[in-house]
């Protein structure tokens, strides 16, 4: 492991050691799914960048996929998020 594989993997074992025991224990499963699915993408992109494997989209090419349907979601509930 090498680059930014090292910091991931003392950020997801620390946070299986102080917030994923309690999670657990507490049965909080949509905040330990959430968490779970973030950290998994953390590590794909993570793999994605450390071996050159271009892969995954950039995270530019993939929010301007979506910018479509967060503007839909921004009309729909009349969010003024950009000021």
């Amino acid at each position: 492991m090498k680059g930014i594989m090292v910091p991931l993997f003392i950020f997801t074992f620390l946070f299986a050691i102080i917030e994923g025991k309690r999670l657990f224990e507490n049965r909080q499963w949509k905040e330990l799914s959430l968490t779970f699915a973030m950290l998994l993408v953390a590590w794909m992109y993570g793999a994605d960048i450390n071996y050159n494997l271009y892969m995954l989209p950039t995270i530019n090419d993939l929010l301007q996929k979506l910018a479509p349907y967060f503007n839909k979601i921004e009309t729909f509930f009349r969010l003024n998020v950009w000021g």
